[in-house]
């Protein structure tokens, strides 16, 4: 008996160490970007090379890190601006002339800019804290950056020192705020005029959570936050889909005994969460056994150290995928009546079916009417 505990545990942990997350990662401290890049495919970046300098001689204040298809971006301060960092000889690193430009100048921060996302358009979102402004950056001219008269707005106010951004895969957007009373607030603009301003456009979405650092997204209805003091990770699912968080069972614990966790970035395997503990570690925090939290053995394991002072995390845009659920036509992270629509205009044959995993319910390798009451069954239950 023990003998199988024991090979239980190991096949866990062999499972976790192979899948656990990104190939390749970068991550942002004081002054230069790393490149994590895991060489042997063991699962980790624990091993000779698999950290290297892919960027430095920058400012010694960088926030927020993201990756897209056009560039490297992070967050600088002194003064507070946006860097576009772009390996051009594709040498596996920006080290050389003119890989590192100024993307965008933020105006009147007195404090580092915080988040940093992507908006469907290509626009970047951050925030200026003292006074709770998100703006918008977007290369309206095509020139290559955001330098140009009103290429930087502000589009939405009165967040309370905001902390961190994410972009629901929907366009809607969750901002993380410090603040105990209303850690979460969620902005739709309803009225598609490019802000936040109108009425009901900047709501609630969780409350009465203390002690939260960063945010990241999963799905449209699923969001992980980092709880640092308290050594947790939160999960927030909005069961009942009304966009907000306040209804019962819908603030989780995801994991715990964590050291200092602070930032998170996700892939479709697994979280990557950044220590803010002397021995600089990252971790990969997976739900090995589909329990809905990462409690048990072998779920939270050590990927890599050295790394202190951790200031952004990035995966690279191509890398991360949103996992694939059967039943999801519209490819928004979820499984719901939003579906329904596209599901019949495929079996009608208005529409291409998406890809085979998503559309292939019954998966007897054709997509056709017998996939409708896999499909109605998979939604009942989503």
């Amino acid at each position: 008996m023990k003998r199988a505990i024991i090979l239980t545990h190991l096949v866990l942990f062999c499972v976790q160490a192979a899948a656990h997350s990104a190939e390749t990662l970068f991550v942002a401290r004081p002054g230069r970007i790393d490149r994590l890049v895991d060489l042997n495919g063991d699962g980790d970046f624990l091993d000779f090379a698999e950290i290297t300098n892919y960027a430095d001689s920058l400012p010694q204040s960088l926030g927020a890190l993201l990756h897209t298809d056009e560039a490297l971006y992070v967050i600088a301060g002194q003064p507070a601006r946006i860097l576009a960092i772009k390996d051009l000889n594709a040498d596996g690193d920006a080290l050389d002339f003119a890989e590192v430009q100024t993307f965008a100048v933020l105006p009147d921060f007195s404090s580092l800019p915080r988040g940093l996302a992507r908006m469907p358009d290509g626009a970047l979102l951050t925030a200026r804290e003292f006074d709770g402004t998100l703006f918008r950056i977007h290369d309206d001219n095509a020139d290559g950056d955001a330098l140009d008269l009103n290429e930087v707005t502000a589009v939405a106010s009165g967040l309370t020192s905001p902390k961190a951004i994410a972009v629901r895969p929907d366009g809607i957007l969750l901002i993380l705020q410090d603040s105990a009373a209303t850690p979460m607030r969620i902005l739709h603009d309803r009225n598609g005029d490019g802000d936040y301003f109108d009425f009901a456009e900047n709501l609630p979405y969780a409350e009465n959570i203390a002690g939260c650092n960063d945010l990241s997204i999963a799905a449209v209805d699923v969001a992980f936050l980092t709880r640092t003091t308290q050594g947790e990770l939160l999960k927030i699912i909005d069961h009942t889909r009304d966009d907000d968080a306040l209804d019962f069972n819908e603030v989780q614990l995801y994991a715990t005994a964590l050291t200092s966790p602070t930032l998170i970035a996700i892939d479709d395997q697994a979280l990557i969460v950044a220590s803010a503990a002397p021995a600089g570690t990252l971790l990969a925090v997976r739900d090995i056994n589909g329990d809905g939290d990462a409690l048990d053995y072998a779920e939270v394991i050590e990927i890599a150290n050295g790394l202190t002072a951790v200031a952004g995390i990035a995966i690279p845009a191509t890398q991360y995928t949103t996992p694939c659920i059967p039943g999801d036509y519209n490819n928004d992270g979820s499984l719901t009546t939003d579906d329904i629509v596209p599901f019949v205009r495929v079996l009608i044959g208005l529409d291409a079916p998406p890809e085979h995993c998503r559309a292939d319910l019954n998966d007897d390798s054709r997509i056709d009417a017998r996939d409708i009451p896999a499909f109605v069954n998979a939604l009942l239950n989503s």
